[in-house]
């Protein structure tokens, strides 16, 4: 029994599914949110390494979810590796925001994009009423639109494959598993 390659690198398939492997809520049910947030640095590097720019979106979107919009202290817990200097929830959710769009940006994953600015503008619009920032994001949001409807950016449909590890010649942690990946 042989692994299917999917992605051009087997050890980036295995990491993958090793760092989903330990779900959010364990973690949260021990009260070791950092360990959560390492893995999650961790699959976003290893998505950066293979150039899969909306995977490492959606995953650095996990850290964001974990913030709040308002300007409250972070917990030592919930501090970005990436943003160490940041303390404040509200200012840590925005930058990671802008980091997301800009990777949902060089993925061509524009309508995830645009929506991430959406929650931006309402931020800014209405929250903290930085229309200088907000002008910005508009800008940003054209921008995507016009990508979206630029014959030259035309983006193949995704293709998903079922792939399914069964027997003992596999890690035991992808033993008897069934994952969908997209190509």
């Amino acid at each position: 029994v042989k692994i299917i390659i999917i992605c051009t690198r087997t050890k980036y398939l295995v990491e993958v599914y090793k760092y989903l492997y330990f779900p959010q809520d364990f973690y949260s049910s021990i009260n070791r949110k950092e360990l959560y947030l390492r893995y999650v640095y961790k699959l976003v590097d290893l998505h950066l390494s293979c150039d899969n720019y909306t995977e490492a979106g959606y995953t650095l979107l996990q850290h964001a979810n974990l913030l709040k919009w308002e300007p409250e202290m972070i917990p030592r817990a919930l501090c970005s590796p990436l943003y160490q200097h940041i303390n404040r929830h509200r200012q840590l959710k925005m930058e990671l925001y802008h980091m997301i769009i800009g990777y949902f940006d060089k993925g061509k994953m524009w309508e995830d994009a645009l929506t991430r600015c959406k929650e931006l503008m309402v931020i800014f619009e209405d929250v903290i009423m930085d229309y200088s920032e907000l002008a910005k994001l508009h800008s940003k949001i054209a921008e995507f639109y016009k990508k979206i409807m630029d014959p030259h950016n035309m983006r193949p449909e995704p293709e998903y494959f079922r792939v399914a590890y069964y027997g003992r010649g596999f890690p035991a942690f992808l033993q008897n598993k069934i994952l969908v990946f997209r190509s």
